[in-house]
């Protein structure tokens, strides 16, 4: 998944963090976590970041479907 962004000052990088975890979830019982957040492309105007997640899902109880 990637995010770019030009301007930080409505979200903070937590915050945008827990919504691309949050909206990553397809069933109840998933689990996502940030593994790795790089830092790919720095300019004067933006910031273009990678970031990884790992996403662990229960085949035996999938919970509630999200989407």
């Amino acid at each position: 998944m990637a995010l770019s962004t030009k301007d930080w000052s409505a979200e903070t990088f937590v915050r945008t963090l827990e919504e691309i975890v949050s909206s990553a979830k397809e069933y109840e019982n998933d689990y996502i976590e940030v593994h790795q957040v790089l830092e790919m492309v720095v300019t004067e105007v933006e910031v273009e970041y990678v970031i990884i997640l790992n996403h662990t899902r229960n085949l035996d109880d999938l919970g509630k479907y999200l989407k």
